[in-house]
């Protein structure tokens, strides 16, 4: 999951069997330096709850953990999620971090994690699905009608072939400008979303057009390639949850 060259003191493997024996799966990595998280299906309401790791620190030595609930698999907690620091594990309560000296230390703060994770994410989620789904509830209904456009049987290839096809070069390159991918592993999905959207935002959005607009000045538009981009990444074959390393 890190693309780091830092060994860490705290892996992501040792984690993740326990944890999927808990109904977790390896998920992807955050903005930061060096992270992995690791992400739950909630049939209830069909968010995604998670367990976050990161590290900070020149050695990345100091390692923090977060709970958190999303619209989407990859970790978004701007506006499609909320998060909140596992300080309870914390050797540090002022940062929220612990300070890991040796792999033995490592060993124990994975398992304190696996212990208490799985549980405080699902207070966390049931605490803050609600507002969450009623605040993402015009951006969620806005992608079912984009997925519906394009279809729900055509596998990624073909919808990148059909838009490539049909798109005008500057639409296309509309869309790569955007580089709203942020998320490692998702940047394919995330530059396909943009180009849906541009090319079909007039018929879902009752005539009015994103072309031109800048996603990163409109949240509205964000949220929509945000979330789409999530919906398509469960139809890329060359996109595939990174393995914990």
């Amino acid at each position: 999951m890190t693309r780091n060259a830092t060994k860490l003191l705290v892996r992501a493997e040792r984690m993740s069997g326990p944890l999927r024996d808990r109904g977790f799966i390896d998920g992807y990595p955050t903005y930061s330096k060096a992270s992995f998280s690791f992400i739950r299906h909630r049939k209830s309401d069909g968010l995604y709850e998670s367990i976050v790791v990161e590290f900070q620190g020149k050695k990345l030595d100091a390692v923090f953990a977060s709970v958190g609930v999303s619209v989407t698999k990859a970790v978004m907690y701007k506006v499609l999620g909320d998060v909140k620091l596992l300080d309870e594990i914390a050797e540090d309560q002022q940062r929220g971090w612990t300070i890991i000296t040796n792999e033995t230390k490592g060993i124990e703060w994975e398992s304190a994690v696996v212990r208490i994770g799985p549980d405080r994410a699902a207070e966390w989620a049931d605490l803050r699905s609600q507002v969450i789904l009623q605040s993402t509830l015009e951006s969620r209904a806005a992608v079912e009608r984009y997925l519906r456009i394009i279809g729900s049987d055509s596998s990624i290839e073909d919808l990148r072939r059909v838009l490539l096809e049909n798109c005008n070069s500057q639409l296309i390159e509309d869309a790569k400008q955007m580089q709203v991918g942020g998320v490692p592993g998702t940047e394919e999905a995330h530059e396909l979303a943009c180009l849906v959207v541009l090319a079909y935002s007039a018929d879902v959005e009752n005539g009015r057009s994103f072309i031109g607009i800048n996603p990163w000045n409109n949240m509205t538009l964000m949220e929509r390639i945000k979330i789409l981009a999530d919906r398509l990444i469960d139809r890329q074959s060359s996109i595939t949850t990174p393995k914990a390393t």
